[in-house]
């Protein structure tokens, strides 16, 4: 399969009060093909959310390239960066942020009307995918009116909206009963095989990375296969 993303000699510190550097990703490099499913593990504070943040381009690193179809994606402007995050990468967070005023379908429609797709499709587009996480029946509820669970079921089915070619999900069934995690890693498949979506997604769950095509260990700020310790 073709390479979608190329990162090279990723190096990302950050500045503590004191005015120390303490680094955090030491000179990373990967590659992650098309249609290919990546699981990222490691201890916590190993920087498996700040490679997720850099890759998707949220966070930029101290030095090093992320390449996107062999295009550095840092040396975008800031403007046409953020239409590039909104149409080419969707994102699930370990925490929800879901916009607690709108209701389940509003969130999940929220980055289509953003990009400015015709509201009724924006509309029917985000009532099929919930009903494909299993919340047909609650479109109308608001996040504070939903479980945890099914907060991060909208999260995931707001992800998908744009159809975007690479998804960045970090604990992206933390919160879900066994389940509901085997029906939304299945939809993962499913993407990756059918429609050639990419996925890289850290996660805890060793019945989760072990679905993936690849597993891939972070340690020391650098990654190594699972399975070479």
């Amino acid at each position: 399969m073709p390479t979608l993303i190329k990162i090279q000699d990723l190096h990302k510190s950050y500045r503590l009060n004191g005015g120390q550097d303490v680094p955090v990703l030491k000179g990373l490099s990967l590659e992650v093909a098309e249609g290919e499913l990546l699981a990222v593990v490691g201890a916590s504070g190993a920087g498996k959310s700040t490679l997720l943040h850099v890759i998707g381009a949220i966070d930029r690193p101290s030095s090093g390239k992320v390449c996107y179809r062999d295009e550095d994606i840092f040396a975008k402007d800031e403007a046409t960066l953020a239409a590039f995050r909104n149409r080419q990468m969707g994102f699930i967070f370990q925490f929800h942020h879901l916009l607690p005023e709108f209701s389940a379908l509003e969130n999940v429609m929220m980055p289509l009307l953003i990009s400015r797709t015709d509201e009724k499709e924006a509309r029917q587009r985000s009532h099929k995918l919930l009903e494909d996480v299993g919340l047909g029946s609650r479109l109308t509820h608001k996040p504070g009116e939903l479980s945890g669970g099914e907060q991060q079921r909208v999260a995931f089915a707001r992800a998908l909206v744009n159809n975007p070619q690479l998804i960045l999900a970090d604990e992206p069934t933390g919160n879900l009963d066994s389940h509901t995690s085997n029906k939304v890693f299945r939809l993962m498949h499913e993407l990756c095989h059918k429609k050639q979506t990419t996925f890289i997604l850290v996660t805890h769950n060793d019945h989760l990375a072990a679905q993936a095509d690849r597993i891939l260990q972070l340690e020391d700020g650098r990654l190594s296969r699972k399975d070479e310790g």
